[in-house]
């Protein structure tokens, strides 16, 4: 008992916490590559995208927008600071056997 009462366990379909993290070096990986988060002594966050798989090609790296952000802060994990792969929609298989044309 007393030890649920120190240890809550995180669900795993919660989202990291970003506004309350202390100043410091973070990295994040996935499938995609890996990604560097600095947050100063102001709490501003700095991303660096530069090892992330759309912006290999040094000719054509961007600032990573917003929406870009948004997104990679859904989809880490907050146990481990992995991030998770794109969950792509399967087809259901099953019913193209019955609408068959």
């Amino acid at each position: 008992m007393i030890l649920n009462m120190l240890f809550k366990p995180i669900p795993s379909n919660s989202e990291f916490d970003f506004d309350n993290m202390p100043p410091g070096n973070y990295t994040f990986s996935g499938e995609e590559g890996v990604i560097h988060l600095y947050v100063d002594e102001n709490s501003e966050q700095h991303w660096n995208f530069e090892n992330w798989f759309s912006t290999l090609d040094p000719d054509s790296y961007l600032d990573p927008s917003v929406e870009d952000i948004a997104i990679i802060k859904k989809r880490i994990d907050p146990l481990t600071g992995n991030i998770r792969s794109i969950q792509k929609k399967k087809k259901n298989r099953f019913l193209e056997l019955f609408t068959r044309q």
